[in-house]
């Protein structure tokens, strides 16, 4: 093939030549101009208007409005820079889409000069956009300034055009296609503001300060821009947004770094981080992602550096404060995968480190329902605001989860925390709603060492529980330990916790000797802790070990200071075991009682409760305590001085007010049921008390010592008795009883209480050596005594005191009763009275015995009127009641007694040297005066009467108005005057009578002198001093009674002594200190015996 040349037509050439003939003349016109474009020129309005004609030509249908265009060289260029101003961009609808303040670019010289504007730089400044997104994530765009920006929104409504971001991508590529912008290669723009109304986060953004570099080059677009972040009242946050496109394809390559944006909004951005809205704290990070052509997200890799903040789970529930949070995570669309190489979490309770991955759950749109989630722990501290001693570290672990976001549950399907060879399992659920959390949460533990769960216990317990524990319990390990944790909002948290402890060393009580290879169980439900032995002992201090199993232990409260705990107690050990353990501080029961621990021997049982804070140092007024017990096969030589105590079974009972043991035992060989008491506290050191229930009976006297005559002790009874001692003294002892079944005789006094009645005794004194009987009282029928004894060393009576003694109703007096030679007993009777019409002196049947009594007693009762007063004298019964006396008579007359036994009773013969005192004062006769007096006074059958016999001699009578009448009615006027005189003179006086309690009876009585005889009978009447006798009165008895003392004729002349031939029979009736005086004047015709014919019967006296 050969070429061929063409050559042009000549009429071309020419053209040409003439072309650039023109365009060097243009260049040499064009030269000033140039010039003048390097200083800056504004464009004529026809140059407005062809570049708006041209820009509007290139970008149809949209259309461009400029308000006014500067143009420039550029320095070293021939390219020229356009600025714009005031520049509206408006669609093919007329609407009013854009105002760009200001926009310079520089155009390509060569097409400027060929009459075409080609940008190939741009630069915006102070830019103002509004984006608006729906809830499907479609951009729609307005640009202009910040002002403009409202009045744009009224121009934008519908979303019908609005596309995703790849969307805008694709469209601005196809744009900068277009022949206009075909030499575009960067865009700049600084003062950025773009306002992001977001219908998909339901808020409003504000991006200001934004700086934004564009490029485009022949294979790929891409951007970068930077902004300030503003939301409302929020912290300014930072962020810059970089995306690239490989030209002819439609995804895009997005990446954002930010920092200070909150992590709602951050969540509100990507729908794989959903679950950040949860948080209210600034982000720092880092996020790069592919955006698919129908505007989701594809796969995800992110960084995440979390600051302080909280966790909101829901509306009014109090949030979970954190100091902050990193992540390092991937996301896997079509997997619904998160996965975290690495997550940390740091609070003030705790720093996590973890990694694992997640899965998307539930999800609608671009809600997520759920995540389920498998972490495994790098590392875990746990120290809640310094809650433990030192932090709990834990190395390894793992949870799967399940996290339901709205509302917030979280299902802890197992979470595992391995330590050497603990194990800790938990499962469970947190959740927050309106009401506030609620949490359910199980634990499981297979083996964990006290050391190790003191780790647990929170240190701000230490100056309560915690102290006190860590103090305390010695060594031992938990097994099986199982706990539970309910709680919510507005409600105390309950807490649960079982164990099993083995090989276990704790002290209850700092003083006291610990609990050893103590094996058993525990639990702590919500507050309280109890922990119950099931095997363990005790080393006592004497007596060996004790056996606690069954004791247990508990806190009602492990949060109070020094918390109140309480140890039931169940021991079995010897008795100096117990004993010796109660001895130690705090308690030291028997050194405060003078008591050492061998105080007995035998077995104990001991069950109770002791109350003590949870302190150090604790004092006896801290602690609380009741102990129960059983003793058995008990005996001690050291409760009573030289007593041995023994028992076959006995109880024990202990509380803070003292010790009391109590039951059947025997004080020697008495049977005795009752307790020991002794009190504690520093006024009842040495001091303490039996009581008790003993036997009434010989034996009891023999026991204690107490020798009395034989059978005045009989039968078997019961008493109750209480022993006190006190260091220094000798025991001090107390009986009551009411001797029932018991018989008592005292014989000297003529007293005996059956065995079947009652009575009341008391009896005081001291186990001294001899005995000491401080008080006797005894009241029971027929006595009633108040007094005290001493005893000989021996144990015999030496003295027995009644200051008070009523026996029989006749003895009310003072007695003193001792042990007198030959084995009789010696009564001295003081200052009471007796009364000798209920006596029973005499009737004792202690004949034979040598008794003595001594008499000083201020009244001695006769009759009802006669009575003799400060008797003085010396009895004795060894022939029957006898002895001497001497009294007066009512008070008045001194009289001498005689008591001399009878087979009646005992007899008792008066004498005095003033018969005539006597009479005045026994109110028997108040006129007699003078001579010498005796009475004998015989006890008859029946009860308080006596058969009487006196005699006086040379006894006067003056002024005896019954007499006087008498002798006035005899008209022996003579005899009158003498007894108004001197008296009338009797030699004698004789009479017999039986005296009774209600007066006397006068048998036969006499008088007679020489002047006169006088016969009297009949009844004297104790009540109303009244009288009733008869009699007869002989004149000059000298001589008219001389044949009946002779006897010659019988008693022709005078039956009795006082009677004669002539005499006159009289009575008396009424008061005896004024009778009504009767005589028969005919008696005088009647000699001696007829003159029984005018006399009556003789009365009685009155009932």
């Amino acid at each position: 093939m050969t070429e061929t040349t063409h050559k042009k037509p000549k009429k071309f050439r020419r053209i040409k030549w003439v072309i650039w003939i023109f365009l060097f003349l243009a260049v040499l016109l064009a030269i000033p101009a140039v010039l003048a474009v390097r200083s800056g020129i504004s464009a004529p309005v026809w140059v407005n208007t062809q570049v708006e004609q041209r820009l509007n030509a290139a970008i149809e249908p949209m259309q461009i409005k400029i308000g006014s265009i500067d143009l420039k060289l550029a320095p070293g260029s021939l390219s020229p820079s356009l600025a714009f101003s005031s520049v509206r961009i408006l669609d093919g609808d007329k609407k009013l889409r854009a105002i760009l303040p200001k926009v310079q670019g520089r155009v390509d010289g060569w097409e400027f000069l060929m009459g075409r504007i080609r940008p190939t730089r741009l630069e915006i400044h102070a830019a103002s956009l509004r984006l608006l997104r729906d809830d499907e994530g479609r951009f729609d765009i307005s640009i202009g300034d910040a002002g403009s920006i409202t009045g744009l929104t009224q121009d934008v409504t519908t979303f019908e055009q609005r596309v995703t971001v790849p969307d805008i991508v694709a469209k601005f590529e196809n744009f900068l296609g277009k022949p206009f912008l075909q030499k575009l290669q960067k865009i700049q723009a600084d003062d950025i503001y773009v306002r992001l109304d977001d219908a998909l986060s339901k808020r409003n953004w504000q991006f200001r300060q934004g700086v934004m570099t564009f490029e485009n080059n022949e294979s790929a677009l891409s951007a970068n821009v930077t902004f300030e972040l503003q939301n409302a009242d929020e912290p300014v946050a930072g962020a810059t947004f970089t995306f690239s496109k490989n030209k002819g394809q439609q995804a895009v390559d997005f990446s954002t770094r930010f920092k200070g944006v909150r992590a709602k909004d951050v969540a509100d951005q990507v729908a794989a981080l959903d679950w950040l809205r949860l948080l209210d704290a600034p982000i720092d990070g880092s996020v790069s992602l592919s955006v698919q052509p129908d505007g989701s997200f594809g796969d995800l890799f992110g960084v995440l550096n979390i600051g302080a903040g909280q966790l909101f789970a829901a509306e009014d529930t109090r949030p979970v404060k954190f100091i902050s949070a990193k992540a390092y995570l991937t996301y896997e669309k079509d997997l619904e995968k998160l996965t975290f190489n690495q997550i940390s979490i740091d609070t003030e309770a705790a720093r996590i480190e973890a990694e694992g991955h997640a899965y998307l759950s539930d999800r609608i749109d671009r809600t997520i329902g759920a995540v389920i989630g498998q972490l495994n722990f790098t590392k875990v501290v746990v120290n809640p605001d310094g809650f433990f001693e030192t932090p709990l570290n834990i190395d390894l672990g793992a949870v799967d989860m399940r996290v339901m976001l709205n509302p917030l549950k979280v299902d802890i399907g197992q979470m595992v925390l391995v330590d050497g060879d603990t194990r800790f399992v938990m499962h469970g659920n947190i959740a927050a709603d309106e009401h506030g959390w609620t949490s359910a949460l199980d634990m499981t533990v297979n083996r964990v060492s006290w050391q190790q769960a003191l780790q647990f216990w929170p240190v701000e317990f230490r100056k309560l529980t915690r102290n006190w524990i860590e103090e305390n319990i010695i060594a031992g390990s938990f097994l099986n330990v199982v706990g539970a944790m309910r709680a919510k909002t507005g409600e105390e948290p309950r807490f649960s916790l079982g164990f099993d402890i083995e090989d276990t060393d704790v002290r209850f009580m700092a003083s006291l000797p610990p609990i050893q290879n103590g094996y058993g169980y525990g639990t702590l439900t919500g507050r309280q802790l109890d922990i119950v032995v099931r095997e363990g002992t005790v080393e006592a201090p004497v007596g060996g070990a004790i056996n606690i199993a069954g004791t247990s232990f508990t806190i009602p409260d492990v949060t109070i200071p020094e918390a109140p705990a309480e140890v039931r107690l169940k021991t079995e050990s010897s008795v100096t075991a117990v004993l010796s353990l109660l001895d130690l501080p705090p308690f030291e029961f028997l050194a405060k009682a003078g008591r050492l621990p061998n105080i007995a021997n035998g077995k104990a049982k001991v069950e109770g409760t002791i109350g003590l804070p949870l302190a150090k140092d604790l004092t006896f007024d801290q602690v609380t305590f009741t102990l129960n017990g059983q003793l058995s096969d008990l005996s001690s030589d050291k409760i009573v001085k030289d007593k041995v105590m023994t028992a076959r079974e006995m109880s024990v009972f202990v509380d803070d007010a003292g010790l009391t043991i109590s039951g059947d035992a025997r004080l020697g060989q008495l049977p005795i049921t009752g307790s020991w008491q002794q009190k504690f506290g520093p006024e009842y050191k040495g001091i303490n008390r039996i009581e008790g229930q003993v036997e009434i009976s010989q034996a009891f006297l023999k026991e204690f010592g107490i020798v009395l005559p034989e059978g005045s002790v009989s039968g078997v009874g019961s008493g109750v008795m209480t022993i006190d001692m006190a260091p220094g003294k000798a025991p001090e002892f107390r009986l009551i009883s009411d001797l029932n079944r018991v018989g008592l005789r005292l014989d000297a006094l003529g007293f005996v209480k059956p065995k079947n009645v009652t009575a009341r005794l008391e009896v005081t004194g001291r186990f001294d050596v001899p005995l000491a009987i401080d008080k006797i009282s005894l009241k029971t029928k027929g006595m009633e005594i108040v007094g005290s004894a001493e005893m000989n060393k021996d144990g015999s009576l030496s003295v027995l005191r009644l200051t008070q003694a009523d026996i029989g109703g006749w003895l009310k007096t003072g007695v003193e009763i001792r042990t007198g030679a030959n084995g009789g007993t010696d009564f001295t009777l003081t200052s009471g009275e007796l009364d000798l019409r209920r006596s029973s002196f005499g009737n004792t049947g202690t004949k034979g015995v040598d008794n003595k009594i001594h008499l000083d007693l201020a009244k001695v009762i006769l009759s009802d009127g006669i009575a003799l007063h400060n008797v003085r004298g010396e009895l004795d019964t060894l022939d029957g009641l006898s002895g001497t006396f001497t009294a007066q008579v009512n008070g008045g007359a001194e009289v001498k007694g005689v008591m001399a036994s009878q087979a009646a009773g005992t007899a008792v013969r008066f004498t005095s040297s003033d018969a005539g005192a006597f009479f005045r004062s026994s109110g028997l006769f108040q006129s007699a005066v003078g001579g010498d007096f005796s009475l004998i006074l015989a006890p008859t059958a029946v009860a308080g009467e006596y058969l009487g016999q006196m005699n006086a001699k040379r006894i006067r009578v003056r002024n005896a108005s019954a007499l006087a009448e008498l002798l006035s009615a005899i008209s022996v006027v003579g005899l009158l005057e003498q007894l108004g005189g001197v008296g009338i003179a009797f030699n004698s006086v004789d009479a017999r009578f039986k005296l009774s309690s209600k007066g006397v009876f006068l048998t036969e009585s006499s008088a007679v002198g020489a002047s006169l005889g006088i016969t009297m009978q009949g009844a004297y009447n104790f009540s109303g001093a009244t009288m009733d006798m008869r009699g007869v009165v002989t004149p000059i008895y000298m001589l008219n009674g001389l044949l009946e003392q002779t006897k010659i004729f019988g008693g022709l002349f005078g039956k009795q002594k006082g009677e004669g031939l002539f005499g006159f029979n009289y009575t008396l009736k009424g008061a005896a200190d004024d009778p009504r005086v009767s005589v028969n004047p005919l008696s005088i015709l009647t000699p001696g015996l007829f003159r029984e014919i005018f006399k009556q019967p003789l009365p009685e006296v009155s009932q």
